[in-house]
């Protein structure tokens, strides 16, 4: 027997009976490992694990069958790459590969599969560890080289490219001409390095919302990195049209689960007050729900412009920030003195949990009273700035508390200054056994009445203004209905007087009675409820008159008054085919009056109806009794078709005796002026208009939006039509198209909006 062949021989029993010590004693020691992947070793399966090997693998075989499968389940792997998500099971399946005693190769595809990466080509060439020591540290001791149709699935993402070399050692490795879908993103370069930590560095990279390759679009830097929890950063980018660099930016901080809206915001618009201006929106920063955006304008009639937004919604959602600062360099003809102008708002609100504690702080800071008008646009504003305050609210089971303050920091408004006011609000408590309900609110503020520093004739005016008021009201039946009496007063105090010195008492009396019922019925496809009520109320002349005291707000003008009303509420529920209890229709029709000083009561009524579930109608009338005449009318339609197709029209109208009220059941202005004052001021605007919107998805990347308003009817005023038409169209799902074409009454505009990358 040859040396050789003893050697051999020799080799193949240590294996065996290292094996079969193995089985016997389930050792710790990892030795299958040896009988596993040394196949020369083993020719049988071992029963003691799971594992496949072929028959007749031997020693002196080059060729191995149609198929190669190897699979470990339930063995040691390194901490430093362990995830309870990932599986622990090492699998090789190749399809009939060749084998020369240290590597095997197909051509034909296969899969290779160990924590953290998976990956599938039809090239693989996989090349075994030659120490025994290194054999024995991992399932798959070697490293793997693969091309064609070549899909790896490392970490969260999954990757394509040209040829991969994957070291199952150092679980490292990487990707020529890589690109990894982490949808809606897809990011990629000349070279993806895997690195042990399961980020991703990309070699000359790029960032895209792109499915075309090359992208239509993309973030193009030397260097990209996206760790494990989708973390994406890269510094010095430049973004690439069609592969043309067309802007450069510094710095890509973002998250790509959290990036939902698009990148970049592109604004062309032609004609209206502000000429041609081109706008550009790019997110800065977009991760731990924090969202810097940097924006950039240019008007040819005035100027540059740039600023920087800011928007951060807690996890919670108990903590919100938004803020827009915007500096420009207007060089308009028209306003040569205006050159540097601005505008910096923002909020913060804040809720405290489980303290029932809101916090509220705003303000808005303008360079001059035109700058919002001069730089008009619909993303420029934040709804809750308007004006610079501070506001603190507290709800407990027996009182709510609110801490206010308010300052100008505009020298040319006119702002009532708060500084500050605190005002409380009390639980109603029972007056021991009379059954009457106690209700209290108090409040104490210092009042700063600020007048721009354009109106020169005007002086300002302060107080000191303490005011409580305490509320008597009770319920009890009677006869079938509910008698609710109200009686509440009113006290404030106010440090200065405008002709005397010193203070100014306002005392005065507010009571009413409510009387009402309800009475319903079933009926087979519906139950109508209907609610019969009658309620008086007098208000009595205040103590003191407006010119003993000064006015900050319509809480200082108080009149004497007596107002009436009377009608009956409609309600109908449940018909067949709908939700249990959905509401079907609400009907309140009722007249209501002034007694002191008489006037003739007019006729009001609302009505809200859903004859489908889809559709919407709703009625507001009033009716004047006096001159037999329609006063007001408002009416509503929505359709809601589909998700592809939605409708709404409104026709409001009102005649020169229905005055512009901020609220038309409060009747003081009435009491206070005769009708002859109020029809010749401007508070008197008869008009009639009508409103259209429609929307209509036509296909599932096109749709159009349509709006109109046509008014008439107006006093000394010609009729008019203001409409605005909206093409909107997604290209490769990159690719964000709104065109708009809006007529205004004295603009005609033309606006191109692109939005590269994702929807909003």
């Amino acid at each position: 027997m040859s040396g050789g062949r003893l050697d051999s021989l020799v080799s193949r029993w240590v294996g065996w009976f290292s094996c079969f010590l193995h089985c016997l004693t389930i050792a710790e020691e990892p030795l299958l490992y040896l009988a596993e992947l040394h196949p020369q070793h083993c020719t049988r399966s071992c029963p003691a694990f799971e594992t496949s090997l072929p028959m007749g693998m031997q020693s002196n075989l080059h060729k191995l069958g149609d198929a190669a499968s190897l699979k470990v389940s339930g063995l040691p792997t390194r901490s430093h790459v362990a995830d309870s998500a990932q599986t622990s099971i090492y699998r090789l399946d190749l399809r009939s590969p060749s084998y020369d005693g240290k590597t095997l190769v197909t051509e034909e595809g296969g899969v290779i599969q160990a924590p953290q990466i998976r990956i599938q080509a039809r090239s693989i060439r996989y090349t075994f560890r030659e120490t025994l020591e290194e054999t024995l540290q991992d399932p798959l001791h070697g490293s793997v080289e693969a091309r064609g149709d070549l899909l790896v699935h490392f970490g969260p993402y999954t990757l394509s490219g040209e040829a991969l070399f994957y070291d199952f050692t150092t679980h490292s490795g990487f990707l020529e001409r890589g690109r990894c879908a982490s949808l809606p993103w897809f990011f990629g370069g000349k070279q993806l390095l895997l690195h042990t930590d399961g980020s991703v560095l990309i070699d000359t990279g790029y960032v895209t919302t792109s499915e075309a390759y090359p992208p239509h679009w993309g973030l193009y830097a030397a260097s990209v990195k996206v760790d494990r929890d989708q973390v994406i950063q890269a510094k010095n980018l430049s973004l690439k049209l069609f592969e043309t660099p067309v802007f450069w930016i510094p710095t890509f901080h973002s998250r790509l689960d959290w990036l939902l809206d698009s990148p970049f915001h592109y604004r062309f618009r032609w004609g209206g007050s502000q000429g041609p201006r081109f706008g550009l929106t790019y997110s800065l920063l977009e991760a731990w729900n924090w969202k810097t955006s940097l924006r950039f304008d240019y008007r040819l009639t005035r100027g540059p412009g740039a600023g920087i937004e800011a928007d951060y919604r807690s996890q919670d959602k108990t903590l919100s920030f938004s803020s827009i600062n915007y500096i420009a360099k207007d060089s308009s003809l028209l306003a040569p003195h205006e050159k540097t102008r601005y505008r910096f708002e923002g909020t913060l609100e804040k809720q405290f949990r489980p303290q029932h504690t809101d916090l509220l702080i705003s303000y808005d800071k303008i360079s001059d009273p035109n700058m919002p008008s001069s730089y008009e646009d619909q993303e420029f504003d934040i709804k809750p700035a308007k004006r610079t305050q501070f506001s603190l609210h507290r709800q407990e089971t027996d009182w709510i508390a609110k801490l206010y303050a308010r300052a100008r920091i505009n020298s040319f408004e006119t702002v009532k200054q708060e500084l500050p006011c605190f005002s409380a609000s009390f639980r109603p408590q029972v007056l021991g056994k009379t059954g009457v309900m106690l209700a209290q609110t108090t409040s104490l503020a210092y009042l700063n009445y600020q007048y721009s520093t354009h109106v020169s004739e005007a002086k300002p005016y302060n107080a000191a203004r303490l005011a409580y008021s305490p509320r008597f009201f009770s319920s009890f039946p009677a006869s079938g209905c509910t008698v609710t009496p109200d009686l509440t007063l009113l006290s404030i105090l106010y440090s200065n007087s405008p002709k005397e010195k010193g203070s100014s008492w306002l005392n005065l009396a507010k009571s009413s009675a409510r009387i009402d019922t309800s009475f319903f019925r079933n009926f087979s496809l519906y139950t109508h409820t209907l609610s019969p009520y009658a309620e008086i109320a007098y208000t009595t002349p205040p103590t003191s008159s407006p010119h003993h005291h000064d006015i900050f707000s319509i809480e200082d003008g108080w009149c004497g008054a007596a107002t009436w009303k009377t009608g009956f509420r409609n309600l109908i529920h449940g018909p067949r085919g709908r939700k249990h209890g959905e509401k079907l229709a609400e009907c309140d029709l009722w007249v209501e009056g002034l007694l002191h000083p008489c006037l003739s009561p007019d006729l009001y009524t609302r009505c809200v109806l859903f004859p489908l579930p889809h559709i919407r109608y709703l009625i507001q009338a009033k009716w004047d009794t006096s001159r037999k005449q329609l006063g007001a009318l408002n009416v509503r339609t929505e359709w809601t078709l589909d998700t592809d197709c939605a409708l709404a029209f409104e026709y409001r109208t009102r005649n020169a005796y229905s005055w512009r009220k901020a609220d038309p059941m409060n009747f003081y202005l009435e009491a206070f002026h005769t009708e002859r004052v109020l029809r010749h001021s401007s508070l008197s605007d008869p008009r009639q208009t009508l409103l259209t919107h429609l929307f209509y998805r036509f296909h599932p990347n096109w749709a159009i939006e349509a709006m109109s308003r046509q008014g008439w009817g107006r006093s000394n005023e010609p009729k008019y039509l203001e409409y605005e038409l909206n093409l909107l169209t997604t290209i490769q799902n990159a690719w964000h198209f709104r065109f708009s074409f809006q007529r205004q009454q004295h603009d005609t505009r033309v606006a191109l909006y692109l939005n590269v990358g994702l929807k909003k």
